[in-house]
């Protein structure tokens, strides 16, 4: 009982329904591999990473596919862009020279795709998340449950 307590709480805030177009938009500059011409995915700023900006688009399509308010609530093609852009940072993994993005930033921005794809995810994917998730090992500023 209070783990779906816990759940529902953490899912609350996730459950906003994106902009339509916005979402629209997303799945038609996605390129055919789940990535964006417009994020460069070698670029490796210790400060001001953007290649991140990728897991928060994926979370903007899930979060389509899974706010009871939206417009594309259980929508196959936005299900299967928001897999496709997770696939992609699983194939991809990347990584910062700053230790922070890694432990911190990327399992943070991740953990809410997961949860909101979390029955539509196959057993690959699932486990790819969590190896990320794994990463967020540091004491000081805890530590994000992954099982």
């Amino acid at each position: 009982m209070i783990w779906r307590t816990i759940r529902s709480r953490i899912m609350a805030p996730l459950l906003t329904a994106p902009d339509a177009k916005v979402v629209g938009r997303l799945i038609e500059s996605m390129q055919e591999d789940g990535t964006w011409a417009d994020i460069d995915y070698a670029e490796a700023s210790r400060s001001a990473w953007s290649v991140p900006a990728h897991l928060g688009r994926v979370e903007t399509l899930a979060r389509a596919y899974r706010a009871p308010g939206s417009p594309l609530n259980g929508d196959g093609k936005v299900l299967a862009a928001a897999e496709k852009g997770l696939d992609a940072w699983l194939r991809l993994d990347p990584q910062n020279p700053n230790w922070w993005w890694n432990e911190i930033g990327v399992p943070s921005s991740l953990l809410p795709i997961l949860l909101l794809l979390d029955e539509e995810l196959s057993d690959s994917q699932r486990e790819g998340g969590l190896k990320i998730l794994r990463r967020a090992t540091i004491g000081m500023t805890g530590r994000i449950w992954c099982g």
